[in-house]
């Protein structure tokens, strides 16, 4: 048996974990069999609300400090609202070889960076995360038409997420990433520039240069529905998306990571949001074209 410990309970992501793994569907069958939820720590929570988590998902263990997560887990989610939070609370655990994922933003400072993968490559442990966007089956769908060329080349990209400036959790940092994490899972990595233009901290955008290419990031909130329109040279398309299935598909791919043993993603693929979210903030500070440096 696969025992998961999340750390934090505040956030929606670990009563949706925890449902998953914890909860049979109706035909009494679990979405991995072998793989179960067993502690969760309270960092960022009120007790009254931690309980309520863990009474719905069936988690049997609520513990103080994360490290009596360590004789109750295998793996380790850390699921914080606060980017900044997530290296401090996932550095023990990687220490001592656990498979860990990392909420989005897996981190934001340089210093944090240059922590996870010195310690990650002393360990060789698994290190997952980022946003569940990037899971998402109708963004594979859609990456999926624009590898089969029917579009044509592709010129561009528009598509809308939530995301506040002012967000009490690091700002931009919270809900952007999951439109970032779209954009790179589509076009790819290699942006190289962004200019934001700010309507007021609730709406705003993110225009991304690639070398041929563009993505325009349209940010506002509590706009609970996501479109991505892609401009091609035969034809253009646009698709809703069904963010529906990230959970499931997260939780998926952390399990089968622990299962083989192995990482299925690079560095690059775990941090350039980050990078990507720095740069749309230093041109919303600056209010300017800002290149991106990874």
């Amino acid at each position: 048996m696969i025992r998961i410990g999340l750390i934090g309970s505040q956030s929606m992501h670990s009563i949706s974990f925890a449902k998953l793994c914890n909860l049979p569907n109706d035909n009494g069958e679990y979405l991995i069999p072998d793989c179960r939820i067993t502690a969760v720590c309270a960092v960022d929570d009120t007790e009254e609300h931690a309980s309520q988590t863990a009474r719905i998902g069936k988690i049997p263990h609520i513990v103080n400090e994360p490290n009596d997560l360590f004789d109750k887990c295998d793996a380790i989610m850390v699921l914080t609202r606060r980017g900044s939070s997530h290296i401090p609370y996932a550095l023990p655990f990687i220490k001592r070889g656990y498979p860990v994922f990392i909420d989005k933003p897996i981190c934001l400072s340089d210093e944090d960076i240059a922590t996870l993968k010195r310690e990650t490559a002393k360990g060789k442990c698994i290190v997952a995360g980022g946003s569940g966007m990037k899971y998402n089956s109708s963004v594979k769908e859609l990456k999926c038409i624009i590898d089969s060329g029917s579009l044509g080349s592709i010129k561009g990209i528009s598509l809308n997420h939530n995301a506040d400036i002012n967000c009490e959790y690091d700002g931009i940092y919270f809900y952007a990433c999951h439109g970032v994490e779209m954009m790179l899972s589509l076009l790819g990595k290699d942006a190289k520039s962004v200019q934001s233009c700010v309507l007021d901290a609730k709406n705003f955008t993110a225009f991304f240069k690639y070398e041929e290419q563009f993505a325009n990031l349209i940010f506002t909130v509590g706009y609970n529905d996501y479109f991505v329109n892609i401009y091609g040279e035969k034809k253009n398309i646009s698709c809703r998306i069904d963010p529906s299935d990230i959970f499931r598909q997260t939780l998926l791919s952390f399990v089968e990571q622990i299962r083989n043993g192995v990482s299925t993603s690079s560095w690059d693929d775990l941090l350039s949001h980050i990078y990507l979210l720095r740069a749309m903030e230093k041109s919303i500070n600056e209010k300017c074209e800002i290149k991106i440096k990874g």
